[in-house]
């Protein structure tokens, strides 16, 4: 029966090829969008990443309408989760040589993946009739990781260790020295190992004709993962390091498991598979893969096609255009720094001198800002540094954090009344700065300001 298959399509092929029906099409490629690891936490929220891909193709075209296409793309994917808190339990050895139960509640977990592979697609092409056609794309790719890696990090982290031989468990604070006891802002990298991705693909869009031998192709694809690409470990989350108790690391959740309530430890993710939907660009090249416009084509279609050509650039309102340019432009940054306020929030909530950490911006500081607003309307050239200051409570690194915030909160309010995000440069001195020195309550105060230079 295979014989017979393999046979029937030679010879169509042969005959393609001998009446000159077949067409060979060359492309480059390039696109993006929504491009994630798709999962489910057992503790905690999944976020969808972006990302995109990009590579040569060869499509080879039995008659105007069908074909099939293959290639190789390297195409790059990302993922977050984060978790307010969960429990991690595994089996660790001490400096000492001695085995035990190394327990760990994590709170504040955030943990980013990113990753690349290299996908060769298997897809049936389809073209309608006509000079520009509608085209669309169905079949299957292979996954072949490339390089795959993860940053986690917890504001906060709990840890103890029970020695069944002895029926003891060590915990903070007469045992912090071995490791175990309650740990702030820690951080961990490294890499995945993934398998193979066996997915579905599919893809519809226009082919327009570029005149010769050349075409453009312009459409959304859709990639979906079958399999569970995962290479899974009996391991917690938190990783005891025995030679430096007090340096905390991290497995990935995605090879890791997490400890349930009735104390068995569990995956910490169900099905990891990759998935992609977003827009693609293909610039393809080949003789004959396009179609001359038709001979018999009415006076009157040409006629309009004419006028279309023509149609006199002085139409369009580049005073519109340029202010829905802008209105883009602030409504992407502002839905970003809503995300990072939110971010800010989380980050300080539960931290010594909370409200110190707290920016917000008064009907003075509004006052003075509405000033630069009116004045940058008024000359649409003007640029602005704002630069965020702070009292000397708190270590640098969270004054700097401060800081940032007070300029970009200073930012978001002017954005808001209208000005483009990209006139608005912002700074932080933390307290590197101060205008006053800080030796009273009231300075401090003083200290904790913005400062504004107009860099035209």
């Amino acid at each position: 029966m295979n014989k017979k298959i393999i046979i029937l399509i030679t010879g169509l092929l042969t005959s393609c090829y001998v009446s000159g029906q077949i067409k060979h099409e060359f492309s480059v490629y390039g696109g993006g969008g929504l491009s994630t690891l798709l999962y489910t936490p057992a503790a905690g929220k999944h976020n969808n990443g972006f990302g995109g891909l990009g590579g040569l193709g060869y499509t080879i075209f039995f008659n105007d309408y069908f074909g099939i296409g293959t290639g190789a793309e390297i195409a790059l994917y990302n993922a977050k989760v984060k978790s307010a808190s969960f429990y991690s339990e595994n089996s660790a050895v001490d400096i000492s040589g001695d085995s035990f139960l190394h327990k760990s509640q994590i709170d504040g977990f955030e943990e980013k993946q990113k990753a690349f592979s290299v996908n060769i697609p298997l897809m049936f092409n389809f073209q309608t009739d006509g000079y520009h056609r509608f085209y669309g794309a169905l079949g299957a790719k292979i996954g072949i990781p490339l390089t795959a890696d993860y940053k986690s990090s917890a504001g906060k982290i709990t840890t103890s260790g029970y020695y069944g031989y002895e029926n003891l468990e060590y915990t903070a604070p007469d045992f912090e020295f071995i490791g175990f006891g309650t740990f702030s802002d820690e951080a961990g990298k490294g890499d995945v190992k993934f398998n193979t991705a066996y997915m579905v693909s599919a893809e519809v869009g226009m082919k327009w004709n570029l005149g010769g031998n050349t075409a453009l192709y312009t459409g959304i694809y859709a990639d979906y993962g079958l399999n569970d690409i995962a290479k899974r470990e009996a391991k917690g989350v938190a990783v005891y390091n025995a030679k430096n108790p007090n340096d905390i690391g991290f497995n990935s959740i995605l090879a890791s498991q997490y400890t349930k309530s009735n104390g068995k430890p569990e995956n910490f993710t169900d099905k990891v598979s990759p998935l992609a939907v977003g827009i693609k660009i293909k610039l393809a090249f080949g003789k004959g893969i396009n179609k001359e416009r038709d001979e018999d084509e009415t006076d009157e279609t040409k006629k309009k096609r004419k006028e279309k050509s023509v149609a006199p650039q002085d139409s369009i309102d580049t005073d519109k255009l340029a202010k829905d340019s802008i209105d883009a432009e602030r409504e992407a940054y502002l839905n970003d720094a809503a995300e990072r306020r939110k971010n800010y929030k989380q980050a300080f909530k539960g931290v010594g001198n909370y409200g110190l950490s707290v920016v917000t911006l008064n009907a003075e500081q509004k006052k003075n800002l509405n000033t630069y607003v009116e004045q940058m309307k008024k000359e649409p050239d003007m640029k602005i540094n704002v630069t965020g200051h702070t009292c000397d409570v708190g270590t640098d690194k969270i004054n700097m954090q401060i800081g940032q915030e007070r300029a970009d909160v200073a930012k978001d309010y002017m954005v808001e009344e209208g000005i483009a995000p990209s006139r608005i440069k912002t700074f932080t001195m933390g307290k590197n700065k101060p205008l006053v020195p800080n030796i009273s309550d009231v300075n401090r105060k003083k200290n904790r300001r913005l400062e504004i230079e107009i860099v035209k």
